[in-house]
């Protein structure tokens, strides 16, 4: 649960995955929790410029572009 996080954050949650429509919505996320089904590539994680990390809800990463995150500095 996210309900720890909301006293000293803004949290919002999203239906649906991530994808460049809703990481643009979201430009301004500092951090995004997603699972599998979100592709995030280049194309996506670039619609959020001010992203610093990113929480996967998933066994596996391969759906997260790593060498992109490293050259902006998302952990």
């Amino acid at each position: 649960t996210f309900e720890p996080l909301e006293a000293r954050h803004e949290v919002v949650r999203v239906a649906g995955i991530l994808d460049r429509a809703a990481a643009r919505a979201h430009g301004d996320a500092e951090a995004v929790s997603t699972f599998i089904f979100s592709r995030l590539d280049r194309e996506v994680l670039s619609q959020m410029p001010a992203l610093r990390l990113i929480a996967t809800r998933s066994t596996g990463f391969d759906h997260i572009d790593l060498d992109y995150c490293a050259a902006r500095g998302i952990a």
